[in-house]
């Protein structure tokens, strides 16, 4: 079990890989940037959500909320980066939301099933590699399917919900820095660095 000096240099280490991950920018880089979205705010409570809780700091998620939706069977998704606020191109006004209804987010619709920002880490995790690659579980059928549907279509040769994961993670990275700049001046105060 890290100490919880430990669980702040690994929240510092992720932080920060995930912006690299985020603007190398790579179609595997984007793969890479699941698994650390997935310890940061998916697994148990996630690092960045349990260490905010310890110290009373509110982990708030500002989000360009998609809505309202189109009809049932629409096959829709937020356009581009739409889902992160600071996008110039963001056209739906911003929420401010805790981590489970940002987890619950709608980023897109394949027929009747709504894909969510929780279901898109957990498919570019579980399935296309960020933690382990596989083919998809019951419950991640629907996501594989609205995925491999959208394939079709490419934005500067990259699948059009990979510009969802980058602004999922720009989300993350915006709201993990009111905690991360904290812990970094009690660091540089104590002379830790960092």
């Amino acid at each position: 079990m890290l100490i919880p000096e430990d669980q702040e240099a690994l929240l510092l280490h992720r932080v920060d890989e995930l912006d690299r991950l985020l603007k190398a920018g790579r179609p595997l880089d984007l793969t890479d940037a699941s698994r650390v979205l997935r310890l940061l705010i998916l697994d148990g409570p996630g690092l960045l959500i349990s260490i905010a809780a310890a110290r009373g700091i509110p982990c708030i998620f500002s989000v360009a909320y998609p809505g309202p939706y189109p009809s049932p069977g629409t096959i829709w998704g937020v356009e581009g980066d739409g889902l992160d606020p600071r996008n110039p191109l963001a056209s739906n006004p911003t929420r401010e939301l805790g981590v489970d209804d940002f987890l619950r987010t709608p980023i897109g619709q394949n027929r009747e099933f709504v894909v969510t920002v929780r279901d898109l880490i957990r498919l570019y995790a579980h399935v296309l590699g960020g933690v382990h690659a596989g083919r998809p579980r019951a419950e991640e059928i629907a996501v594989w399917e609205a995925f491999v549907e959208g394939a079709g279509i490419r934005m500067s040769g990259h699948h059009p919900m990979s510009s969802s994961l980058r602004a999922i993670g720009r989300i993350v990275i915006a709201a993990a820095e009111p905690l991360v700049e904290q812990i970094r001046e009690e660091r540089r105060a104590l002379g830790w660095g960092w």
